[in-house]
């Protein structure tokens, strides 16, 4: 969300930046061909050429937001207390949340009974329960629930 309004604010705060550095370099440009060449083979700088460069300076911008804010999507974590790794149950789970709409599987952690699944998901963490299909969560009932992180605990 914040590298969302980051963008929106850059590209209403900016545009003006990128269009008057594409015509000053154009305009530079420009002059240092007029001196080479007659006035009379110039051509102006058209509307689609400014639109160009402005979509061009805007992909720009993105590309290095994205590498210094590298994740695009929330990443929500499934913690799932008192379960063995080879249980069904959490293979249905982990199948299920690789083909969930909208969301990336990343990563599994296990340790001592405990499993940490990473999920690239937008949206939070009961919207991404609720995507996933019933049998995938019937072995489970939810403990906690928050805006990134959903704890599980195993059904008896």
């Amino acid at each position: 969300m914040k590298v969302y309004t980051l963008y929106f604010t850059a590209l209403f705060l900016f545009p003006s930046a990128f269009l008057n550095s594409q015509v000053t370099k154009t305009s530079s440009t420009q002059s240092n061909q007029a001196k080479a060449q007659p006035a009379a083979s110039q051509k102006p700088v058209t509307m689609s050429q400014a639109a160009d460069s402005i979509k061009y300076a805007v992909s720009d911008f993105k590309r290095s937001m994205n590498t210094l804010f590298s994740v695009k999507k929330d990443t929500i974590q499934i913690f799932v207390s008192d379960i063995e790794y080879d249980d069904a149950n959490l293979t249905d789970l982990k199948e299920s949340l690789k083909k969930v709409k909208g969301g990336k599987f990343v990563n599994i952690q296990y340790k001592a009974s405990n499993a940490v699944l990473e999920v690239c998901f937008k949206g939070n963490s009961t919207q991404l329960w609720d995507e996933l299909p019933p049998e995938s969560k019937k072995g489970f009932k939810i403990v906690e629930a928050n805006d990134n992180n959903l704890t599980l605990a195993v059904k008896k």
